[in-house]
This record gives structure tokens, sequence and C-alpha cells, in this order.
């Protein structure tokens, strides 16, 4: 996941997309993986429908709750 000016949202994408390739090659020995494109623009935000997923940003916000309750000492609502 990237984030970009919009301005330069094609020349972000296009750099992280060498990136990747380039990094995919070295780690697999020659292989190189392509990388899709899902452009999510403001005030829309990207969420990832499958229930995997899901579960695991669940997961995530709670830990950071807890974590802000220890911080704060006191109880706060998880991010949802």
């Amino acid at each position: 996941m990237i984030e970009s000016d919009a301005d330069q949202l094609e020349d972000t994408v296009t750099a992280m997309q060498d990136a990747m390739a380039f990094a995919s090659d070295k780690v697999l020995g020659g292989l190189e993986l392509k990388t899709d494109v899902n452009r999510v623009y403001w005030p829309a935000r990207y969420m990832d429908s499958r229930p995997s997923a899901k579960a695991m940003w669940h997961l995530a916000t709670g830990i950071l709750a807890e974590v802000e309750e220890e911080r704060l000492g006191v109880r706060t609502a998880a991010l949802t």
C-alpha cells in the first residue's frame, strides 16, 4: 500500500511496481512477481473485504485499544 499526492500518483505507482519487481527478483532468485493496482481516492478508504482481513483488522485495532488503555489508564473503544 502506498500513499501519494494525486498529481504524482502514476509516477509513484510505477516506482513502487518497479521496486517490488526488483525485490522479488532478488529475494526469489530471478522470479519477478507482478503487482496489481487498486486506486482509492479521498475521502474513500481501502477496505479488504476478505474474512481473514477483517479478522486481522479487528485483532490489530483491539491490540491498539489495549495499548492505549494501558498508556492512558482509561478504557477506550476499539477501532472498527
